[in-house]
């Protein structure tokens, strides 16, 4: 309470001082919502309330840029010779100050500025946000509902809002299209992870998996493990049954259910809490998942190098068998699959 006290007395000198060297004071305030960005700016004398939106969320700063370039378009029309713009937005103040900002909003201020003829002197001053100060509070409260009473404005993108537009739009679709092949493909990992994220599981997890657990885990996520199921799908083997227990040999089934395995599943009780390997993975912490890498290890289970050898051989006669102008293109293949 005392330093809104403060605040609200050092404010009201500010507004003395402004008004004693005859400053029209307009007051702005911008901000953005999910989809909106949206602004307004207030002036006293002349009763003026104008807000303003736009159907692309971009930057704070360049939503404040924006309405400060409309507070002086305002000033201008009405041929003010004096302009004093408050706002909350300090980053907006140090942008257009900075001469050697790239910033096309600040730029475009500047040159307006400077263009105007009429206009003799202009003031940009802080004040902060949610003090009390009820003009602001106004200028605030116009804002947030420029959506129903403000008018539509078109604002021209810094390359930074550019940028951040693309990526927003990159991870939009590549999360639409996630969601559309998690229910034709791959349901198991979609289980563990229904939304895309911007970072990999494995990050700074370097103490707990080296490089080849963290690829063979990455095998087993994306149902890419080298299984008799996977590879008869490639074509490699002739059926996929599993020659221990007759039945589709896919990674679920050599980790939890392969009885070629049984006396060393028996040392990793928490395998055996589970009927199949993505609900393990689903319920179990990442740290946990020591345990599955731990039993590959134990078991000798090679689903990541050797059982690839024949795969190899195999894809490698093929190669042999096409004319020369595909050879290059069949090794190389090859050579990706076999990774």
């Amino acid at each position: 309470m005392a330093n809104e006290t403060i605040i609200l007395s050092l404010f009201k000198e500010k507004i003395r001082g402004l008004t004693s060297k005859n400053m029209e004071i307009i007051f702005t305030d911008g901000s953005v919502s999910e989809n909106f960005t949206v602004s307004a700016f207030v002036h006293l004398n002349s009763n003026s309330i104008k807000s303003f939106y736009t159907d692309k969320k971009l930057s704070s700063l360049t939503a404040e840029l924006t309405v400060l370039e409309k507070a002086i378009d305002f000033g201008t029309s009405k041929k003010f010779s004096k302009i004093a713009i408050l706002t909350d937005s300090l980053g907006a103040i140090q942008t257009i100050k900075n001469a050697n900002s790239k910033n096309c909003i600040s730029q475009c201020i500047l040159k307006k500025v400077i263009k105007n003829p009429t206009l003799l002197s202009i003031e940009f001053h802080h004040i902060p946000s949610h003090s009390n100060i009820w003009e602001n509070d106004l200028a605030d409260s116009a804002a947030k509902n420029s959506g129903i009473n403000g008018s539509f404005a078109p604002v021209r993108w810094t390359l930074k809002d550019a940028i951040n537009h693309m990526f927003a739009q990159i991870k939009q679709d590549w999360e639409r299209e996630y969601s559309l092949f998690s229910l034709e493909r791959n349901k198991g990992y979609s289980l563990l992870s229904p939304n895309t994220t911007s970072k990999p599981w494995f990050k700074n997890k370097e103490d707990l998996f080296n490089r080849i657990e963290t690829k063979t885990l990455n095998r087993i996520l994306s149902g890419h493990a080298f299984d008799k199921y996977t590879l008869s799908k490639r074509k490699v083997y002739d059926n996929a049954l599993c020659d221990s227990c007759n039945v589709n040999e896919d990674i679920s089934h050599i980790l939890i259910n392969c009885s070629k395995y049984t006396p060393t599943r028996q040392n990793y009780p928490t395998l055996l809490k589970y009927n199949d390997i993505y609900r393990l993975l689903g319920n179990e912490p990442i740290e946990n998942w020591t345990l599955i890498t731990g039993f590959i290890r134990a078991a000798h289970i090679n689903i990541y190098y050797n059982t690839l050898h024949t795969a190899h051989l195999i894809h490698y006669s093929t190669i042999h068998a096409y004319t020369n102008s595909q050879n290059c293109y069949e090794l190389l293949f090859c050579r990706w699959q076999c990774r």
